[in-house]
């Protein structure tokens, strides 16, 4: 399974939500384990993406803790 497929199905620290083209992933709660669990998520996702050929815009929490609070997955053309 691709990391991307991986993403795609969710887990206990990240949910899924469809969109247009692609999707969208949030924490599943508010805990500071399940952010900064995803916060890891969000990175990791990034350093795969070139390679796994998707675009991902996350979005920083404007708490002071600087962790990610949602990402959107876009799939490339081609």
């Amino acid at each position: 399974m691709s990391y991307l497929d991986w993403l795609r199905t969710g887990s206990d620290f990240h949910k899924v939500s469809r969109i247009a083209n692609g999707f969208k992933i949030e924490a599943p709660d508010d805990s500071l384990q399940c952010r900064e669990r995803f916060s890891e998520i969000v990175d990791e996702a990034i350093g795969n993406a070139s390679f796994e050929g998707y675009q991902i815009l996350p979005h920083r929490s404007s708490r002071e803790d600087g962790l990610w609070d949602s990402a959107i997955i876009t799939i490339s053309a081609g």
